[in-house]
């Protein structure tokens, strides 16, 4: 029960950073709610502590970018988008992939939320034309980097917290920057051209960082 307990804190602490900073609406808040209390009751406080530390570290994201330029309200379809894939992770148990997907939200808000304040002009990841900022598909090195960054202290705390195995430091790691390819790939390919929306887009990339996550468990 303590721990329950600690864990519903920490869930609701969370989200009412993201609701206070404005990263997230009323509704979208009370979502990242119901998902984190999803993980705490099929695994327990470890998992949720993990998840606390990805709402922190894209809420503190968001809210750098936010002082920079004006920034839209994430809302319950963006909770769902990069939330939901590790939540079902956890409901079967699956560390890898549940790192994975959440290294690959991490990465893929920090990367857009500092990579648009660079001085360096995006390149469309499927050319490298350079392209105007904020435009789907586009990358640039320091977005590149911080969201690599962000994966990698997302499955370092996973580590320290949950698996005591090096390897999911790389595997996190891997599958986060590869689950950050995808959406800008698919962010080119499809968002762009009005083919998709972004919390599709995000779906796409934690799913497969999850998937390639898992598999690379499953491998090394």
């Amino acid at each position: 029960m303590p721990e329950t307990l600690l864990g519903l804190f920490f869930i609701i602490c969370a989200a009412l950073l993201a609701y206070k900073t404005k990263s997230l609406d009323f509704v979208g808040t009370v979502s990242g709610i119901i998902l984190g209390e999803v993980i705490l009751f099929s695994q327990d406080l470890r998992w949720v502590l993990l998840f606390f530390t990805f709402f922190l570290i894209g809420t503190l994201a968001t809210k750098y970018g936010k002082r920079k330029r004006r920034h839209e309200t994430r809302t319950l379809k963006n909770v769902v988008s990069n939330g939901i894939v590790s939540v079902i992770m956890a409901l079967f148990g699956n560390i890898h992939g549940f790192v994975g997907s959440l290294a690959t939200a991490v990465g893929d808000t920090v990367s857009s939320e500092i990579g648009v304040l660079s001085k360096e002009k995006p390149r469309l990841i499927t050319n490298f034309k350079k392209v105007k900022k904020g435009t789907d598909g586009g990358v640039t090195i320091v977005g590149t980097v911080a969201g690599i960054s962000a994966s990698f202290v997302l499955s370092l705390v996973a580590y320290i917290i949950i698996f005591p195995d090096l390897k999911i430091i790389y595997i996190g790691t891997l599958a986060g920057f590869l689950g950050n390819i995808i959406d800008s790939l698919v962010g080119a390919l499809f968002e762009r051209k009005g083919l998709c929306t972004n919390a599709v887009t995000n779906l796409i990339a934690t799913t497969w960082g999850g998937v390639i996550a898992s598999c690379l468990g499953l491998i090394l």
